[in-house]
């Protein structure tokens, strides 16, 4: 959880100073804020892709162990 977080403020840094340069070569042409919120929701994107993956990885591990362990129950009642 703090890997992902420690990744989403770097990137953050890093669209924060494409901006400034692309800022500070082109003069303003108020598309500035179109911008960030595009770079925002794209890091929502990534944001919510990796919790879902890690949700599906949690649901998958905790299936197996219920299937082992209703197997080894039923091998042990007979």
């Amino acid at each position: 959880m703090a890997r992902a977080r420690a990744e989403d403020v770097d990137a953050l840094e890093r669209a924060v100073k494409r901006l400034r340069a692309a800022d500070a070569s082109t003069a303003d042409d108020g598309h500035g804020y179109a911008r960030v919120n595009a770079m925002l929701r794209a890091m929502h994107f990534e944001r919510t892709s990796r919790a879902r993956a890690a949700a599906a990885a949690t649901t998958e591990t905790t299936t197996t162990t219920t299937t082992t362990t209703t197997t080894e129950t039923t091998s042990n009642a007979t």
